[in-house]
């Protein structure tokens, strides 16, 4: 695990330096891979709501990968924050399997103040994010947020159209 885990920072902090130091944007091409102990996938989280924390980082790199094994997915995201700094930024995800059938893999991040949910849809080819907060804290956004990863091509032609996402 810990190689994978190294692996994927290097991986994410080299194509952070290349978009930052390039200025190109053209990002990840989608891709998915599975096998009975792992899963794998590459592309561009693209917000289907107005809201959370995709909404707000349209211009993304990401990669996951589960490992049956191990009961974790790790996921890598570069990306761009539409209000902040302006600097590209990486972060690392660590993900518990909560289930693993031969149909989909479910991985869910609890973290202090909301979760994160991965759903990947393994005759698809397709992964879901939903991302809700916790109701116990005051001053929550309006959430809960979906997302799926997919090809950079289609986050191009949302943010090209003005829309931050599908649906509101």
């Amino acid at each position: 695990m810990r190689i994978v885990v190294v692996a994927l920072s290097i991986l994410l902090a080299v194509e952070s330096f290349v978009l930052y130091k390039t200025g190109i944007f053209d990002l990840t091409p989608y891709n998915f891979q599975a096998t009975s102990d792992y899963v794998r996938a590459q592309g561009s989280w693209i917000s289907d709501t107005n809201r959370g924390f995709i909404a707000e980082t349209p211009v993304n790199a990401v990669e996951i990968f589960c490992d049956r094994t191990l009961g974790y997915c790790m996921e890598a995201r570069a990306y761009k924050h539409r209000n902040l700094t302006g600097s590209l930024l990486s972060q690392l995800f660590q993900y518990k399997i909560t289930r693993w059938t031969p149909e989909e893999v479910v991985a869910l991040l609890d973290g202090g103040a909301g979760t994160i949910e991965l759903r990947f849809d393994i005759r698809k080819k397709i992964v879901t994010m939903t991302e809700a907060e916790k109701t116990e804290h005051e001053g929550a956004r309006e959430l809960p947020a979906y997302a799926h990863l997919g090809p950079d091509r289609d986050r191009l032609l949302l943010l090209g159209s003005g829309s931050n996402g599908r649906n509101s």
